[in-house]
């Protein structure tokens, strides 16, 4: 009998980014309050104004703090590698339960030095329409567009290696 493959979050990888993202918001509240005639230009082009600049680096980094916190909070598994099927909770656009049969292949998707891994499957409109509308939806739509799967699974935030995450799901396809 074959058992399951559990990976969980890394605390200590999210703990380490929410610090990050904690001295990024006050970096943003120091421009935004104590900067004076500050300015800032891209490429030498474009003017950057020290109040959005500040205000902008607070709230997407804020909203980085939240979601970091959140995740920090989950004791639960972000994915589980059953005989059956992948259950996969690993970030903010998981599509939960994909059957084996569901899979067609699996490729290695490689961002910015990052490796990720990309299930292609053999409807996947079913899983973007698991979503009524929002960002989640559209950014499976995107990868759909741009990778030809919506499902894009990364080790980043997990407890292990790309390598182990990616050898049990292949070791779990090829059966």
């Amino acid at each position: 009998m074959e058992t399951e493959i559990v990976f969980y979050f890394n605390k200590k990888r999210l703990f380490f980014l929410l610090i990050i993202c904690f001295l990024i918001v006050l970096l943003g509240l120091y421009i935004f309050l104590a900067m004076d005639n500050w300015e800032f230009s891209l490429f030498h082009i474009i003017p950057i104004n020290k109040t959005f600049l500040g205000l902008l680096l607070i709230l997407f980094f804020s909203i980085l703090i939240v979601l970091l916190a959140r995740k920090l909070k989950i004791n639960k598994p972000a994915i589980i590698i059953g005989k059956d099927n992948i259950v996969e909770y690993s970030s903010s656009k998981s599509v939960g339960e994909i059957n084996w049969d569901q899979i067609t292949d699996l490729n290695v998707l490689t961002v910015s030095g990052n490796k990720m891994i990309l299930l292609k499957v053999n409807n996947p409109q079913n899983f973007i329409d698991r979503f009524k509308s929002g960002i989640t939806k559209k950014i499976l739509e995107i990868n759909l567009k741009n990778n030809g799967s919506p499902i894009v699974i990364s080790a980043a935030a997990l407890n292990c290696s790309f390598e182990e995450l990616f050898g049990a799901i292949n070791s779990r396809i090829k059966k």
